[in-house]
């Protein structure tokens, strides 16, 4: 039994030692117990002394219980916090992926949800399911620079984002929810044909370039008050990805555009309610302001104060 749990070990940590999730070890987490109450008869029986036995007994049919109960309520906890919240985006994530591709297309990604709902060729770079991505050893720029995918989703890496810069590739949309957990969003990239104009250079802003509230930036995951200026002297930035944490009410913000004219562009758009039925919509707001190259700084100014996402420069 435990040749056989070690064994499906193995299998995990030899082809992905990256991808250590809980959820892939219920198996030799099973075969583990038993393995631990089959040694427990034997040593019972090797006592073969009732008192003993029974206390031994009391203490692991205790532990045993203790142990069962925290992986219980672990899964349960982590059902009603992370997958109830966000596991509704990424499902939004392969809805949005589904409905601009074709199985002419190939599609890069390292997680199944978000693909699971298209029609193109996916290039599994987890590793787990694709062949073909284990030739190229998981090496994102390698594969990339033989297959040449349409469109790809991935969390915002930096490492990934350089990748997407070299090749080149464009940002879609951009999915917030995760940076809750202070992880970099998931992120629909396309492809960039020749002679397109659209922004293939993106990158996350420093928190050098963001004030809050007057105050210098802690971290792009925790943006938190009322007034937002977003330093893009210099950057040539031409798109502006940012998100919003729902509110149980619509939060309006304007957002004033400072050109190096001097002159100024006033935006006005509205963060939604958060809507309060489960699996009802995603916690966070994606927004998207296209620019132009001259501009010295953008300010965000919202009626109350906003849990601010993860401002993401292109050009």
């Amino acid at each position: 039994m435990n040749l056989l749990r070690a064994f499906v070990l193995i299998l995990f940590y030899y082809y992905n030692p990256g991808e250590q999730m809980a959820w892939y070890y219920v198996v030799p987490d099973v075969l583990l117990q038993i393995q631990t109450m089959v040694s427990f008869y034997f040593v019972l029986r090797w006592l073969q002394q009732p008192m003993s036995a029974n206390l031994i007994t009391a203490i692991f049919t205790v532990g045993v219980l203790l142990h069962s109960w925290m992986d219980v309520y672990g899964g349960w906890y982590y059902m009603q916090t992370y997958l109830n919240n966000f596991e509704v985006e990424r499902a939004q994530v392969g809805d949005d992926l589904a409905k601009i591709t074709s199985p002419q297309d190939t599609v890069f990604a390292a997680h199944g949800l978000p693909v699971r709902k298209t029609s193109a060729y996916v290039l599994d770079m987890s590793g787990l399911n694709s062949k073909l991505a284990t030739s190229y050893r998981i090496n994102l720029d390698t594969a990339l620079a033989h297959v040449h995918p349409k469109y790809g989703v991935h969390h915002f890496y930096w490492n990934v984002a350089e990748t997407m810069n070299r090749f080149p590739y464009t940002i879609r949309q951009v999915y917030y929810g995760i940076t809750l957990y202070n992880n970099e969003p998931f992120t629909l990239f396309e492809r960039v044909d020749p002679g397109s104009d659209a922004p293939t250079h993106h990158e996350a802003l420093s928190t050098e370039r963001i004030r809050v509230d007057a105050q210098p930036g802690s971290d792009v995951w925790n943006l938190n008050g009322t007034t937002f200026s977003l330093d893009l002297n210099g950057t040539n930035t031409r798109s502006l990805f940012f998100g919003v944490e729902k509110k149980a009410d619509a939060v309006p913000l304007s957002i004033y555009v400072h050109h190096a004219t001097g002159e100024s562009d006033t935006l006005h758009m509205t963060a939604v309610a958060k809507q309060p039925e489960r699996f009802a919509s995603q916690v966070t707001q994606t927004f998207h302001v296209e620019l132009k190259p001259d501009i010295q700084s953008v300010d965000i100014v919202a009626s109350q104060p906003i849990h601010l996402l993860y401002p993401i420069a292109g050009r």
